[in-house]
C-alpha cells in the first residue's frame, strides 16, 4: 500500500498555488475529464466496486518546515467545489 501526506503534496513546486484532488477509488474506476468550457472543470468518476472518496486541498507557497500553516484535505462536501450527481440511464424498461 502506498500513501502520501500533505506535506509530501506541499513540498512539490507544480502544485504550488494550486489546488489539488485526491482520489481514492477501487480498481477499474473510470475517470473522464471533458474539455473545460470557461467557467468550469468538470471530472466524472463511475466505480462499481466500492466507493469513491475524494478529496481536495489549496496548496500556498509556504515552506512546509518552516512551521507556517498550510491548509489541508477537506471532502468534497466541506470544499468551494460544487458537485452533482450525473444521472445514468436506467436499465430496466420505463413504463408510460
Amino acid at each position: 500500500m502506498a500513501y502520501v501526506t500533505h506535506e509530501d503534496i506541499s513540498r512539490v513546486r507544480a502544485f504550488h498555488d494550486q489546488t489539488v484532488i485526491v482520489v481514492k477509488a477501487p480498481e477499474e474506476t473510470k475517470l473522464e475529464v471533458p474539455a473545460p468550457t470557461e467557467d468550469s472543470i468538470q471530472v466524472h468518476l463511475k466505480g462499481g466496486k466500492g466507493p469513491i472518496m475524494v478529496l481536495t486541498c489549496d496548496i500556498g507557497t509556504g515552506d512546509v518546515t518552516s512551521g507556517e500553516k498550510n491548509g489541508c484535505f477537506v471532502t468534497l462536501e466541506e470544499s468551494r467545489f460544487k458537485t452533482t450527481t450525473l444521472e445514468t440511464e436506467s436499465l430496466s424498461p420505463q413504463r408510460a
